[in-house]
């Protein structure tokens, strides 16, 4: 009775580590606690036994399975506790300021002695830290008014409550939308330091941006100009 169960178990065993057909009474020899081999195996007197290289088969399957079971699971608790969210932001503010006595500029730039106005909007993806989105703003004061748009990536740091945004920038500015498409447009290199807020409770975020943009037309990197703009929008999830 308790050899059939042996047989019973290494019948399983067969069946789950080889695609060959299961012994028969003819494989075996006189003592059935012997092991012959032919296409089969006899192992009646040790269910371990299923092979030239039977055991060590198994029990590399079951290691590969294991360590692909923990990469599997290691990777998808990363990505469920990764910080990835999307921030889609609306800004206004003020360029072409210059750098002496900041406070005495932002003063005229509100009552509308220097610089020019700019609105705008931005879509920002956090990935972890790593930032990457798209920009666009028009300037709305002046005599010229072009439109930029332009390519961001850097870093988000968040200290909470707050986030620490380095973010850079490549761009192209048009008189027309359409010509940031074109080849008439004029580029630009630039830098977007921030800090923003995420309310509590709420998916609003507000911040403040520096906005420094170099020109870069025809490969010469010109005078940059200085700016700023305050910003308002919500954050997924």
């Amino acid at each position: 009775m308790v050899r059939g169960r042996e047989d019973q178990k290494l019948l399983v065993t067969w069946g789950l580590q080889t695609d060959l057909p299961p012994p028969t009474p003819k494989d075996c020899g006189d003592n059935q606690r012997d092991v012959v081999y032919t296409h089969s195996v006899c192992a009646l007197g040790s269910p371990h036994v299923t092979g030239h290289d039977g055991p060590k088969k198994g029990a590399g399957m079951l290691r590969t399975g294991l360590r692909a079971s923990v990469v599997t699971v290691a990777l998808t608790a990363s990505m469920a506790h990764a910080n990835t969210s999307m921030n889609f932001d609306g800004f206004a503010g003020w360029q072409d300021l210059g750098t002496h006595h900041p406070a005495q500029r932002l003063e005229k730039a509100i009552n509308g002695s220097e610089g020019t106005a700019i609105l705008g909007g931005d879509f920002l993806l956090d990935l972890s830290g790593l930032g990457l989105g798209l920009a666009v703003d028009k300037t709305v004061s002046g005599s010229a008014q072009p439109w930029a748009g332009s390519i961001l990536g850097g870093l988000l740091l968040d200290f909470l409550p707050l986030r620490l945004e380095l973010l850079g920038e490549v761009g192209r500015r048009a008189t027309d939308f359409g010509d940031l498409f074109a080849s008439n447009g004029s580029t630009f290199l630039g830098l977007r330091p921030g800090v923003s807020v995420r309310l509590a409770f709420v998916p609003i975020r507000v911040g403040l941006t520096a906005l420094v943009r170099w020109p870069t037309s025809n490969g010469d990197i010109g005078s940059p100009d200085y700016g700023f703009v305050g910003k308002v929008g919500f954050e997924i999830p």
